[in-house]
């Protein structure tokens, strides 16, 4: 507008229009200060030069104070409070939003916007605003937690525990406490901020899932691990990791997110499968050479005897025959009794048996035979809850295994026989594979002598050639578990002993709930001496039952 036409304005027309333009002032501020959100201008100086009555009552900002107060005191993030400069600047051009929670319990949603005034040219303004979200927040929550609730709900009967790790720290940030619990894992080594590398890992385990971590974490393709871990009983049990490490900008790792389950049923039903193939392996194996050695063993022995009987009494080779003849008789001992351990029993005849009734029937007989350094215990787990076995063979059996575990304690040491029901969640569709059955009897037999060898382990029901005494009679009672449905394992520490496992298949009759978890622990009275009529009736009866032909090859 030039001066001349300003000159043609009257001064009531200027009074007028003036009015009108505070009309208008008053029109946006009434719409700025109806609106419930806050809504404040940050202006050059990173002050709230303009607020609405929203904003000042949210923030408690007095409308009469000399200052305008700087936009720091209220954005709640550095992200914020850096933002602003950046925006006045033209730096930033896009809008950012950011929710926070107060210390009053409010959740606000903090938005920035930069823009100009009138035109182009005029300087940069910050529109700040705030809206309350706190309702729209606990209801996120609430949904949240619902449908966290529905989500562990569906896992929960899983044999699974969810949990976050930092990697840097190899310390758990969050742990399913219920999850654990069910488990029946260690609460003080599965809890948030419990070291990763704790008594929650068996130390035979230790060092080799410390190095699959180390690959894992840099940037090996490895997504799981199995290891043991040790439980109150002092047994051990087989835990499964499944793992997604989260890495940042510059492919760190920076969290980890991970599911633990216990495989422990597996981790047997995969062992007892792997020693059935082997000694059903062996047995045949070992037929053939029974087969094979005797076939030559006549050739040896009709040939041997041809050529003694032909030599005069004073020839020099007559000694080299006979020791030939001698080392065939020696052989041919060591294939009877291979061929005693590898030759198949008549059907067993089982029956429903309550194994805890006759096992504290048994006990005094048992710790006699066991001598009286041995110290013998049976922890009664299973009251009233009969299994499907033949009793006597279970009773020859029990004996082999005590006479081997007081052999391994030659200075003295304690053994404990605890039965419990073990109700199988997992299963094998083949009928002849290992604990097909839904419910067993577990008889553990556990000693704290010398432990076995690996190998030793792992062939400890096979057959062999060894002269060790009852090698025979263990094959022969493992092929008798199997063949009745059961199965057996060996477990062996140094800093523990030696645990042999016994599965007896429980009786259809039983019933599907578990029996009492508590146990009844039965000590025998202090043996006295043997006397010497008890060794001799002792030495000479029978340990396992032998069919005609066996007799006849020992």
């Amino acid at each position: 507008m030039n001066r001349r036409e300003q000159e043609m304005w009257s001064p009531r027309e200027v009074a007028r229009l003036l009015s009108l333009l505070e009309a208008e002032r008053r029109y946006y501020q009434e719409i700025m200060a109806a609106v419930p959100s806050g809504l404040g201008i940050v202006g050059q100086d990173a002050t709230i030069q303009i607020s609405n009555r929203g904003l000042r009552r949210m923030f408690a900002l007095d409308p009469l104070s000399a200052g305008d107060p700087p936009v720091s005191q209220i954005l709640p993030s550095e992200n914020l409070r850096t933002a602003i400069p950046l925006m006045l600047s033209g730096e930033r051009t896009e809008a950012m939003s950011e929710l926070s929670m107060q210390a009053d319990g409010r959740w606000l949603r903090f938005s920035l916007r930069p823009f100009r005034d009138w035109d182009d040219f005029s300087r940069l303004e910050v529109l700040l605003t705030v809206e309350e979200s706190t309702e729209a927040a606990e209801q996120a929550r609430a949904d949240a937690e619902a449908g966290l609730d529905a989500l562990r709900a569906r896992y929960a009967s899983l044999p699974a525990c969810a949990w976050e790790l930092d990697p840097a720290t190899m310390r758990f940030t969050s742990v399913d406490a219920e999850a654990a619990a069910a488990l029946s894992l260690d609460s003080d080594s599965w809890a948030p901020g419990a070291g990763f590398w704790t008594s929650r890992v068996h130390p035979g385990d230790l060092a080799r899932l410390k190095g699959f971590w180390e690959l894992a974490l840099s940037g090996a393709a490895l997504r799981s691990c199995d290891y043991g871990t040790p439980t109150s009983q002092g047994r051990s049990r087989r835990l499964r990791d499944y793992w997604t490490i989260l890495r940042d900008e510059s492919g760190q790792p920076a969290r980890v997110q991970g599911l633990t389950l216990d495989v422990s049923e597996e981790f047997e039903i995969s062992r007892l499968s792997a020693q059935s193939e082997r000694v059903e392996a062996m047995h045949e194996l070992a037929g053939r050479i029974v087969h094979d050695s005797n076939n030559l063993l006549m050739i040896l022995s009709g040939y041997g005897e041809e050529l003694l009987h032909g030599l005069d009494s004073d020839h020099p080779l007559r000694a080299h025959v006979q020791e030939i003849l001698a080392a065939g008789d020696r052989l041919s001992a060591l294939t009877s009794h291979l061929a005693a351990s590898t030759r198949k029993e008549a059907e067993p005849e089982t029956r429903p048996a309550p194994i805890d009734a006759l096992l504290a029937e048994w006990l005094d007989s048992l710790s006699a035979m066991s001598g009286s350094k041995v110290d013998l215990r049976l922890e009664c787990g299973a009251p009233g809850v009969h299994a499907s076995t033949d009793p006597d063979r279970l009773r020859l059996g029990l004996e082999l295994l005590l006479r081997r575990a007081s052999a391994a304690m030659l200075a003295g040491g304690s053994i404990r026989i605890a039965t419990r029901v073990d109700h199988r969640q997992a299963a094998t569709a083949r009928p002849d594979g290992a604990l097909s059955h839904p419910s067993y009897l577990r008889i553990e037999i556990r000693d704290n002598g010398i432990a076995l060898h690996p190998e030793a382990r792992s062939s400890f029901f096979a057959p062999n050639l060894s002269s060790e005494p009852n090698r025979e009679e263990l094959a022969r009672f493992y092929r008798f578990l199997r063949e009745t449905g059961g199965d057996a394992m060996a477990d062996s520490d140094y800093q523990v002993g030696t645990t042999i496992t016994l599965f007896l298949p429980c009786a259809e009759h039983e019933p599907a709930a578990a029996p009492p978890a508590e146990t009844t622990t039965l000590t025998p009275p202090r043996p006295r001496r043997p006397s010497l009529s008890w060794m001799m009736k002792t030495a000479s009866a029978p340990s396992w039952p032998r069919s005609s032909p066996a007799k006849a090859m020992r």
